[in-house]
């Protein structure tokens, strides 16, 4: 298997596979669960356009609006100045998951084609792609954690 399709399968898996992932992270939620937010981030600057910071809905606009941004850098490489993205600007949680869906494949439709030759080539931030796509799986795989451990806090919370 190609290097690049190794890190397209690691990428898709942070995000879908049916364990340890987004998705299963997310599996159930409700409105009302991706709402809460624990007191320790209510003094936190609320970003225009993203739900309250710290909930769960936040991580997932977070992470949509990384893919879109990570979706254009790679387009854009190498670059030394980031592209301007903007936050997706939805609540809704059910719609902020669609919405997920439709970055990361973008994301997906961003990185196909590489030849693994261009891996080794700058791209942002003073990394390679590889290093690039390999901070990418490592950011989805750190809030699928997030979005777990406010997921018990919540549970304990409804008690």
């Amino acid at each position: 298997m190609k290097n690049i399709n190794q890190l397209i399968s690691s990428l898709n898996d942070s995000i879908f596979h049916r364990d340890e992932s987004v998705f299963s992270a997310l599996e159930g939620v409700k409105n009302k669960e991706s709402e809460w937010q624990h007191p320790a981030y209510s003094e936190e600057v609320h970003w225009q356009g993203m739900p309250p910071p710290g909930t769960i809905g936040w991580h997932v606009a977070h992470l949509v609006h990384s893919s879109d941004h990570y979706a254009a850098i790679i387009r854009e490489r190498p670059v030394q100045h980031e592209p301007e993205t903007l936050p997706p600007g939805i609540q809704e949680i059910t719609e902020l998951i669609s919405t997920l869906r439709k970055a990361h494949e973008k994301l997906i439709r961003a990185v196909s084609g590489i030849p693994d030759s261009e891996l080794s080539g700058d791209c942002a931030r003073g990394m390679t792609l590889a290093e690039f796509l390999r901070m990418v799986i490592r950011h989805n795989a750190w809030h699928a954690g997030q979005i777990r451990l406010l997921r018990r806090l919540w549970q304990h919370n409804e008690k």
